[in-house]
Parts: C-alpha cells; structure tokens; sequence
C-alpha cells in the first residue's frame, strides 16, 4: 500500500503545491485565521439562544422557604443530564444462581458499572457481591414483564442503555 502510494503520488494532480500556486496570495493571507481553507472569512458565526422549553426543567427547583431562591443540584452530572451507561439486567433461577450467574457477574463486573440478577424463587445461599431481586409471585412466565417494570421504575433516567439477558 505504501509503495503504490509513493508510486502514485508524483502524478497526482491535485497536490498541495498546484492548490495554493493557482490560489490569488492575498487571499491566502486573509485565510491564515479561519480554521479551514473551505471556510470564508466572511462567514460569522450566529449564536442562537436556546428556548426555555428545551431545558430539563426538572433538575432545577425554587426553594419556597428562603424565598425564590434558585437551587442547583449537588453534582455536575445531574445538572448536565450526564448518565451512567450501561445497565445489566440477568434473569436467573434459584439453581443456576450459583454456578453461572457467578460466572456472569465475575465476567461482567470489570464492563459494567450495574448488574443485577433477578431470580424467580429466594435462594438459601447468596453469593457475595452480587446485588439480587427476587419474585416469589409463583407467575414465573411473567417474570420478564416484572423485571421491566422493576428496571423501569427504579432506574428508568439513570442509564443510556439497558441489556436484559439470560443465564
């Protein structure tokens, strides 16, 4: 690739030097300032203010004690709309818990910041760091249906993606 690169190269037309020997050099004076050589110098840049109706209203609150005084949230993130990326959700049984959901959680656990096994009955032993949810409903065909509306509920704003699989 490189030879024929090199070989090409001499015949090519449109190189640098045959651009900026047919440019007028007043003109290229001018453009020393603008970041491209497309760009024109006449061109400004408009800033446009941005409407009341497309900013999260709902990070911001008015304190009603201390008069309208205005309240920014803790973290930077919170008031930038900055969320967490990725959130696992992985549906387990109480036999397998042990075996491959560990396995799972010990693949998963350098990737993701969240990980959470669901399981359709309460499990004797738990194992270590890992965060369980159980359903004990008895309707274990609907247990993906209350892992939605569990994951929904709980952590609906918090991520940018969400992964639901099985073990």
């Amino acid at each position: 690739g490189m030879t024929l690169s090199m070989m090409y190269a001499p015949f090519s037309e449109d190189s640098c030097e045959t651009f900026f020997a047919s440019q007028d050099p007043q003109n290229l004076i001018k453009l020393r300032d603008t970041k491209s050589v497309d760009s024109s110098p006449d061109e400004m840049y408009e800033p446009r203010q941005l409407g009341i109706e497309s900013i999260d209203q709902s990070a911001y609150k008015l304190d009603t004690k201390a008069g309208s005084k205005f309240y920014r949230p803790k973290f930077a993130a919170t008031e930038l709309g900055i969320r967490q990326k990725l959130f696992v959700a992985v549906l387990s049984s109480k036999d397998s818990l042990n075996i491959r959901a560990v396995a799972v959680n010990k693949t998963l656990s350098s990737y993701v910041t969240k990980t959470i096994f669901f399981i359709d009955q309460k499990a004797s032993v738990i194992p270590p760091e890992m965060t369980i949810v159980n359903f004990e409903d008895g309707y274990n065909h609907l247990m993906p249906i209350n892992v939605l509306k569990y994951v929904i509920k709980r952590y609906g704003r918090d991520y940018d993606y969400y992964l639901f699989i099985s073990d």
